[in-house]
């Protein structure tokens, strides 16, 4: 491929000859007990639209091969237009042996023995042929998993570098060397998605090795919600384009595809309005204490979904000796997937090969994708993504016929009427069907939410309650629905939705109602125990006369299948801004509120402005209540007030709180 006497010559062929080495290759790596296993599949995993699912799964033998040819012919491409790879601040692949089992550590192995080189290479062949040195603008990550099975599960993913995206004061100087077009074209694209692949990484453990044999395709079923009753709800879903390529084409062409066979979907001619739960699913009803058994049913469904949300072709399973390189293939809704590669001794092709293919594979599918983009879409560079931070934005008034601004003394007696039968239909109804609808969610079927804690609305919040005991059926009288918008927030425990429930009043007037929705999916960590504190310090305030600027809270729900849980309440609006100062008129509500809190016996302990809402009537609302106290010392009252004030004049609220105590009841305890 090179001529003879290039200076990168022999690195090359150490690059493209290389395989992983592991300090294990004379003895069995220990399993420790902390790698176990757990479930992955998540709540959203359950919910991609019924067009984004995983349909079909084929064993492409040939992918490995396909990737070492795409490396030789880039290559050779790359010399014959007169340019050269630099031996300058090289480092080849394979040069660091693998010595940890743990996922997250495999990851940064992967990081800087194979991605880093394969990146480099690629990132130079394709954008900045005459750096002096290897350089990339692309960067490897790896991401924590959250929950059972951390220490067996990570994630990975090549990523744009943000220093292309994110100024800088003090300006990366390769940075600098990058064309106008380069830089563009890169913020496009770290804009379209977080990631550019996904790699689902496994601890480097037995049950990791069985896990990657069994991905064959046969018996798989995608998992969703099992509720039954309901029609579905089928719309037009656009989904996004294949590249058009000889590389893609060649995986795609005269392939035999194991068609997968989803559960049966809902009974669209259905008459009478009663829903049909199904058993909680096996890793929730396990009574004995079993750890759970890895299903590779459920690792494909997870990988796959995680690819759908970065709108990403190339889906890779690693777990440091093994591999499997999976191809998303959109149209057909089927992941091609190679033989199961032994990344320790592979040959013909060997893995430096296969892996500098895989790089130039996944960017030269990204690019490609962005030009059918841009030739069918001009303008669509400047559309972002989601921005992906804590700060809400403007409710969405479209259909809105009732809402939480609605006040007796500001309207007719009919719509304060209308008001009072919602709270009672959100307050006392056993069972929310909780569906999704944004981005590439489009739940098929909904998930049921049973209630497990009372509401705490005024005039509900002190009626006898007994946690309902589940039945198979429930009738339209028992249950609401709730459509969840796209997340505008996310905590330390949580995530919060925009959301809108949709209800029948007894004169048959349909009508909806916008609210918030935390969900909180596990007690790793305590979540769900902080969860259920903050509903607690919710109905402690509902009890209370004279509290202001505290939403309706209409209960607390439990997913009868994943065990979720779920806080629904009003939509309190947006949050202040981070460093500026609120008006008059909002700071003494939000003063007054505050104090009403304080008379009741709580202190917040979390002020900040994500957790300060104001309306579009100008309303304001103190929400997040995780980390409240009750029955808090006066010097901790004047501290608080004290918090507020900075926080309402955009000031920093650091100095002002202390770790919180191990006891979440009370200062006084």
């Amino acid at each position: 491929m090179l001529p003879a006497g290039d200076p990168f010559e022999k690195h090359l062929f150490q690059t493209l000859n290389a395989n992983i080495t592991t300090i294990f290759a004379s003895k069995k790596p220990e399993n420790p007990e902390n790698c176990q296993p757990g479930h992955p599949i998540s709540f959203y995993d359950r919910h991609l639209a019924s067009q984004m699912v995983l349909k079909h799964i084929a064993i492409n033998p040939s992918i490995p091969r396909l990737l070492s040819q795409l490396c030789d012919k880039e290559i050779a491409d790359f010399v014959a237009a007169g340019h050269s790879l630099t031996t300058e601040d090289f480092t080849a692949v394979g040069v660091f042996k693998v010595n940890n089992v743990l996922p997250s550590r495999l990851g940064l192995h992967y990081s800087s023995s194979v991605s880093y080189c394969c990146s480099s290479i690629t990132s130079r062949m394709l954008f900045h042929p005459n750096y002096p040195s290897c350089r990339s603008v692309f960067l490897y990550r790896v991401h924590s998993v959250e929950g059972p099975g951390t220490n067996f599960l990570a994630e990975g993913s090549l990523d744009v570098d943000n220093r292309l995206t994110e100024p800088s004061e003090i300006p990366d100087p390769f940075v600098k060397t990058l064309d106008e077009s380069t830089t563009s074209r890169m913020k496009d694209l770290a804009m379209q998605s977080a990631h550019l692949a996904t790699w689902e990484l496994y601890a480097m453990t037995y049950p990791a090795h069985k896990l990657l044999q069994s991905m064959q395709g046969s018996g798989f079923k995608w998992d969703r919600p099992h509720v039954r009753g309901i029609p579905e709800d089928i719309r037009s879903f656009q989904i996004p384009a294949d590249a058009s390529s000889e590389f893609l084409d060649r995986v795609h062409q005269g392939q035999k595809r194991t068609a997968i066979k989803l559960r049966p979907l809902l009974n669209t001619t259905v008459s009478t309005p009663r829903v049909k739960l199904a058993p909680a699913l096996p890793h929730r009803a396990n009574k004995k204490g079993r750890p759970y058994r890895p299903d590779p049913s459920h690792y494909l469904q997870r990988a796959w979904a995680r690819a759908v949300e970065n709108d990403a072709t190339f889906i890779i399973f690693h777990c440091g000796d093994r591999e499997r390189i999976g191809i998303r293939h959109r149209e057909s809704q089927t992941l091609y997937l190679s033989e199961l590669i032994d990344t320790t001794a592979c040959k013909d092709p060997s893995y430096g090969a296969i892996q500098v293919g895989l790089h130039l594979a996944i960017i030269r599918d990204a690019l490609q994708r962005q030009k059918q983009r841009f030739s069918h879409h001009p303008s669509s560079s400047s559309k972002k993504r989601p921005a992906e931070d804590d700060h809400a934005s403007a409710p969405d008034p479209k259909r809105q016929k009732v809402n939480n601004k609605i006040k007796g003394a500001n309207e007719g007696d009919h719509d304060q009427s209308i008001l009072e039968q919602v709270h009672s239909i959100l307050s006392s109804r056993a069972l929310a069907l909780l569906s999704l609808n944004y981005d590439a969610y489009h739940s098929p079927t909904p998930s049921s939410f049973i209630r497990v804690e009372p509401s705490c609305v005024r005039g509900y919040h002190d009626q006898p309650f007994k946690e309902p005991s589940r039945k198979a059926t429930y009738d339209s009288s028992q249950y609401f629905s709730l459509v969840l918008s796209e997340e505008i927030g996310s905590g330390a425990i949580g995530v919060v939705h925009r959301a809108t429930a949709e209800i029948q009043l007894e004169s048959g007037l349909k009508v909806q109602h916008r609210l918030a929705v935390k969900l909180v999916f596990s007690n790793y960590l305590g979540y769900q125990r902080r969860l259920r504190k903050e509903y607690s310090i919710y109905h402690h305030l509902a009890s209370k006369d004279n509290v202001e600027g505290v939403l309706p809270v209409y209960g607390l729900f439990e997913d009868t299948e994943t065990g979720t849980l779920a806080l629904i309440m009003d939509d309190g609006g947006s949050s202040i801004r981070y460093g500026v100062s609120v008006p008059d008129e909002q700071r003494i509500s939000f003063n007054r509120a505050m104090a009403s809190i304080h008379r009741a016996g709580v202190r917040h302990f979390d002020l900040r402005p994500n957790n300060l809402l104001v309306n579009k009537a100008g309303e304001t609302y103190i929400i997040d209540f995780d980390r409240a106290q009750l029955n808090p010392r006066p010097q901790a009252i004047s501290q608080e007030m004290a918090c507020l004030k900075h926080v309402l004049d955009g000031k920093d609220n650091d100095n002002f709180y202390s770790p919180p105590p191990n006891s979440y009841h009370s200062e006084s305890d």
